[in-house]
């Protein structure tokens, strides 16, 4: 009993570990870089357009934490228990159609916001902001479900990626006196959307099946 115990924890330790080990790096990426990039838009974008910098985030994390209620903590407990292939693939374009919507109701409601909240002075960002909203979902649906699937490093893969190509193009954006905080936005845009519309092809291997949405929920 205490050998097959053993020989157990020997062959399934190394893969928890290594399971655990690149999700930690993966957060901490995330984490890390996140910081460094606030603190430094902080610095030299000033303290009115860091508000709406900020402001922007704001709206674009609520829509995420509507996308985990909605999208994401189904997936991650249904996807464990249901067999069914077509499950992810179909949930995929679902998120999408999600991710639109939502990030079209943000995009209104930072239009509205030069009429209620004159204040706030992100009215005129209100294009940028659907662009924003919707790649930011995108990319956290996908690494979500490369964890589902068992895959952290394509998740951090994804992330390496991700927040590199923010550092680079802001620091590009720095040195060739063009940081604003329009472009800005513009690049997290980029940074968040090119890699991960370009990894669902590991997810979007089937037809659209829209009867097939009423099994899903």
């Amino acid at each position: 009993m205490i050998k097959a115990v053993h020989h157990k924890i020997r062959y399934h330790a190394p893969r928890l570990w290594d399971f655990i080990g690149a999700s930690l790096m993966d957060q901490m990426l995330v984490s890390g870089v996140s910081f460094v990039i606030g603190l430094y838009l902080a610095k030299v974008l000033g303290i009115v357009q860091f508000g709406q910098f900020s402001l922007i985030l704001l709206i674009t994390y609520l829509c995420l934490e509507a996308q985990r209620a909605l999208i994401i903590a189904p997936m991650m407990t249904f996807s464990a228990i249901d067999e069914n292939e077509h499950y992810l693939p179909q949930l995929g374009y679902m998120q999408i159609l999600f991710n639109l919507t939502v990030s079209l109701l943000s995009a209104g409601f930072v239009f509205l916001t030069q009429f209620y909240f004159p204040k706030w002075q992100i009215g005129e960002f209100a294009g940028v902001t659907g662009f924003m909203v919707f790649s930011r979902m995108q990319q956290e649906f996908l690494r979500r479900i490369f964890f589902v699937q068992g895959r952290p490093i394509r998740a951090m893969a994804l992330d390496v990626i991700t927040f590199t190509t923010l550092l680079v193009t802001i620091t590009l954006l720095t040195i060739t006196d063009r940081l604003s905080l329009r472009n800005v936005f513009w690049w997290h845009v980029a940074a968040y959307l090119c890699p991960s519309f370009l990894s669902m092809i590991y997810l979007l291997q089937e037809n659209v099946a829209i009867r097939a949405w009423r099994e899903i929920y």
